[in-house]
């Protein structure tokens, strides 16, 4: 079949969803979304729709590279935020001819790298970078689980939890043994339009720890400061987390861990949050 490829400006997006979810149809991981939902995790994750490229039949979208723009370790930076081809029209070489265009697109917009994430069972995407010169940088756990299934503690002594802004956020950069994937960053929970509760840890009136929840019970970012932490502050924080949570919400979530971090992925499960995806973060220089 032979397709048009341009950039998505103009494109409305309820035209872009509905090819997203049909793409996403068959994928190992549910995608639901309502527009409200594609458009606040397009916020965050700086979606740019004249850096992002779309393959079109007859005036239809039938495949997309939808790409955000930011800046990751000090490079300017495109960062995948889906690619994907509808099911009957796979099998056309889109899905390549489609990456070629968003590497020329990204080149011309003066980005020097380009930064994706890719589930570890998906072995034709998987090929298809490694094939167009990405490489691994890191292993990812996403983790799951119930706040019901959190058992209640008692603030240490000294301890108490406090509201925090979202400008206070990098304050928690210094508790970090990684930087965050690029969904969870200080720059895109700046960016996201959603709700978002902020929590910090406090010990002796001096910040020990922070974290973040969405309503849904994503939760982006949770760290002690190494010299704080195996003292309850962490399972105090991740409760207070989850007593944040909607009434109707006890789902809770934890995605792109670093899998190296035997000290997180061990405090995730002992809290009975199970791993249910592993994600390669893939890197490519422009």
């Amino acid at each position: 079949m032979s397709a048009e490829y341009r950039t998505l400006s103009g494109v409305p997006d309820e035209e872009i969803l509905a090819c997203f979810l049909e793409a996403f149809s068959d994928y190992q991981v549910p995608v639901r979304l309502t527009l409200e939902g594609f458009r606040d995790n397009n916020a965050l994750r700086g979606f740019d729709p004249a850096v992002s490229t779309g393959a079109f039949d007859d005036g239809r979208l039938v495949g997309f590279v939808l790409n955000g723009r930011g800046e990751w370790s000090g490079l300017p930076t495109a960062y995948d935020l889906g690619t994907g081809v509808i099911p009957e029209r796979r099998g056309y070489g889109l899905a390549g001819a489609l990456a070629a265009e968003s590497f020329s697109l990204l080149r011309r917009a003066g980005l020097a790298q380009y930064l994706l994430e890719v589930i570890k069972t998906n072995a034709p995407a998987l090929n298809l970078y490694r094939k167009k010169g990405f490489t691994i940088t890191r292993e990812f756990d996403c983790f799951k689980g119930s706040r019901a299934a959190l058992a209640e503690s008692q603030a240490p002594a000294g301890v108490e939890l406090r509201p925090l802004e979202r400008a206070e956020l990098k304050e928690g950069a210094a508790f970090r043994d990684w930087a965050p994937s690029w969904q969870n960053s200080d720059d895109a929970l700046l960016r996201y339009p959603g709700e978002l509760t902020l929590l910090g840890v406090f010990l002796d009136g001096a910040l020990a720890g922070c974290g973040a929840i969405k309503p849904n019970g994503d939760i982006p970012q949770l760290a002690v400061a190494k010299d704080f932490r195996r003292r309850g502050l962490g399972s105090l924080l991740l409760r207070g987390l989850a007593a944040a949570l909607p009434p109707d919400c006890d789902r809770m979530t934890c995605l792109n861990v670093e899998s190296a971090d035997d000290a997180a992925v061990s405090f995730f499960k002992k809290h009975g949050l199970q791993t249910f995806a592993g994600q390669y973060e893939m890197l490519k220089p422009l």
